[in-house]
C-alpha cells in the first residue's frame, strides 16, 4: 500500500512539469531541482539550472555589473514568471550580465529598470538563448553588441527602454517572433552576417525600426516582419545580399 502511495505521489510531482506552450515550461514540486536565487546581487560560477521563486529587486549599487552575474558556461536561468528589477539609480548595472560565456539561456519573466541593459554580454560570448522575456524601462533591452555569435532571441516583448530594443552585432543569430516598441534609439539593430529576422513586430520606435549592415557581402534572411511608424524609417536600407520573404511596412520589398 505504501509503495502504491509513493507511486501516486511521484506521478503527481511529474505532472506538475507543465507546458503552457512549446517554449514556456515551469518545474514545480519538491526540492532538489536546480538552484534558487533568493537575493541580489548573485553570481553564477558553476554550470546548471537556476531559478527565481519570487520577484527580486536590486537596490541602487554602482559597484556591480549585474544583478545576476553569469561567470560560467552551460547555464539556464528561469525567471519563472517573476520580475527581476532595479530600484533607484545605478550607473553601471545590468539585470543579467553574461561575462563572455557560451551556452547561456534566460527565459520566462520580466527584467526592468536597469540603467545599462536588461540582458548584457560583456564581450564575445556565443550560443545564447533569450526566450519569453519581457524587457522594459532598462537602458537598453538586450545588448549583445561586442561580437558574440549564434544567438537566439525569441518571443520577447521589449518596450520603453532608454535606447535600443535589441542590439546584436555577431554573426549567425536568429531574432524571431519578438514585439519591439517605444524604444527611443531604435527597434532591432542587427549587423551580424548570416543572421535571420523572422516574424518580428517593430512599431513606434524613435530611430529606425530595423538597422542592418548594408555591406554588399553580408547576407540576411528577412521574412514576415512588420514595421510601422518608426521615426527615422522602418528600415535603414536594403542589404544587397539579403533574401526577403513576405514583409509588411513601407520600405520593405
Amino acid at each position: 500500500m505504501k509503495r502504491m502511495m509513493w507511486i501516486v505521489v511521484l506521478m503527481a510531482v511529474t505532472l506538475t512539469v507543465t507546458s503552457a506552450s512549446a517554449d514556456f515550461y515551469v518545474i514545480a514540486g519538491g526540492g532538489g531541482v536546480g538552484t534558487r536565487i533568493t537575493s541580489l546581487p548573485y553570481t553564477i560560477t558553476t554550470p546548471g539550472f537556476y531559478y527565481l521563486a519570487g520577484n527580486l529587486t536590486l537596490a541602487a549599487n554602482n559597484s556591480i555589473s549585474g544583478a545576476i552575474l553569469v561567470s560560467a558556461d552551460n547555464v539556464t536561468i528561469d525567471l519563472m514568471g517573476f520580475n527581476l528589477a532595479c530600484s533607484g539609480y545605478s550607473d553601471f548595472t545590468s539585470g543579467i550580465y553574461i561575462n563572455s560565456r557560451k551556452n547561456v539561456e534566460v527565459r520566462n519573466g520580466t527584467v526592468s529598470g536597469f540603467p545599462v541593459s536588461g540582458i548584457y554580454d560583456a564581450l564575445a560570448g556565443y550560443n545564447y538563448r533569450i526566450i519569453n522575456v519581457r524587457l522594459e524601462k532598462n537602458g537598453a533591452g538586450i545588448l549583445l553588441a561586442w561580437g558574440g555569435d549564434y544567438h537566439l532571441i525569441k518571443n520577447c516583448t521589449i518596450s520603453e527602454n532608454g535606447s535600443n530594443g535589441i542590439i546584436v552585432s555577431g554573426k549567425g543569430s536568429m531574432i524571431t517572433d519578438n514585439v519591439v516598441s517605444k524604444n527611443p534609439q531604435g527597434g532591432i539593430h542587427c549587423t551580424g552576417a548570416g543572421s535571420s529576422l523572422v516574424g518580428n513586430v517593430v512599431v513606434d520606435n524613435g530611430d529606425y525600426g530595423f538597422f542592418l549592415n548594408l555591406n554588399a557581402s553580408v547576407p540576411y534572411l528577412i521574412d514576415r516582419n512588420t514595421a510601422y511608424n518608426n521615426t527615422a524609417g522602418n528600415i535603414n536600407g536594403i542589404p544587397p545580399a539579403a533574401k526577403f520573404g513576405i514583409n509588411a511596412g513601407p520600405g520593405f520589398p
